[in-house]
């Protein structure tokens, strides 16, 4: 089961500013709800938690790239261990 959530936070904030961990308690309550409840849920509030943070770590990565004209050479590794230039 995948859940697609669609979520806008404040990357220049950081992801335990008072913005960003409203966002983060909203979207653990969607979590939960598509999996019936928090006893059902594969993952802890601590995975969660990191995935959160590495998300935005990652979104703010690439607006510097993209700011500094370099998203462009930004390599991507494939699951098979190929190296493919983004778009």
């Amino acid at each position: 089961m995948y859940v697609l959530i669609s979520i806008f936070f404040a990357i220049s904030f950081s992801p335990e500013s008072q913005e960003n961990a409203q966002l983060f308690g909203r979207l653990i309550q969607e979590i939960h709800h598509e999996f019936g409840g928090a006893e059902n849920c594969p993952w802890s509030p601590a995975v969660l938690k990191e995935a959160f943070r590495r998300y935005h770590v990652s979104c703010k990565a690439k607006q510097k790239r993209v700011a500094s004209g370099q998203d462009e050479n930004h390599i991507i590794v494939l699951a098979e261990g190929e190296a493919e230039r983004t778009r």
